[in-house]
């Protein structure tokens, strides 16, 4: 795995790619491709339960409907 590291970087990979992608072909040559849904499920299971971030993408869309409707050109 470090070769792989060692590899993905001097390519001019960035640091994130190179380092999930070492761990993606660590799991599945280790034999347990199960550990990658583990992770997932923490990492993104954590962020859908707080409604404080998920209210995020909402605001930003609703700005976008009222940018088109033209609702912001008449309040400002």
């Amino acid at each position: 795995m470090f070769g792989l590291l060692l590899l993905g970087l001097f390519m001019g990979h960035p640091l994130a790619f190179v380092l999930g992608g070492a761990a993606v072909i660590g799991a599945f040559a280790a034999g347990k491709p199960m550990v990658l849904g583990i992770v997932v499920n923490r990492v993104f299971g954590d962020v859908l339960d707080n409604y404080t971030l998920i209210a995020i993408p909402l605001f930003i869309l609703m700005a976008r409907f009222l940018s088109d409707s033209g609702v912001t050109d008449k309040m400002f």
